[in-house]
């Protein structure tokens, strides 16, 4: 949509103006203030002739963490934040739940876990002292989802 290109081309303009001033060629970002439009939510969906690509690629992958982080994402359907802040204490294999303490909403919310997310999870490596499933780079941190 247009106000779609016009939120890009304000974000395009911005980042060049904040180069010039990194490279002393300008001192003011004239970009800095202008309005956004406000764009819809989209949801999107992985349609059923995607999905053997999908696993395909991620089959490829050679980080468990993010192998298993994208195995998980489809079948969990919780949201990235949630997952990338998943520790291990907040799993319950015996009663087949994960349990999230903090939620968008700010509500506990238990996400029952079926036979193929619980196979994902036994397959991500532990690392010791770190509390999160899916591990970051940083001792002790999960992972920052780029």
């Amino acid at each position: 949509s247009a106000a779609v290109d016009a939120n890009r081309m304000a974000s395009l303009l911005s980042k060049i103006f904040n180069l010039a001033i990194k490279w002393d060629w300008m001192t003011h970002n004239l970009a800095q203030g202008i309005e956004r439009f406000p764009e819809p939510k989209r949801d999107r969906f992985v349609k059923e002739l995607e999905l053997p690509h999908l696993l395909k690629a991620i089959a490829q992958e050679k980080n468990p963490y993010i192998q298993g982080f994208f195995h998980l994402l489809l079948l969990t359907g919780s949201r990235r934040s949630e997952l990338l802040t998943m520790k291990w204490e907040d799993l319950d294999f015996d009663r087949l739940e994960w349990r999230i303490p903090d939620t968008k909403s700010g509500r506990v919310h238990v996400i029952p876990l079926i036979r193929q997310a619980i196979e994902v999870l036994e397959s991500i490596p532990r690392v010791s002292e770190n509390p999160y499933v899916i591990v970051g780079r940083k001792d002790k941190q999960h992972h920052d989802g780029r």
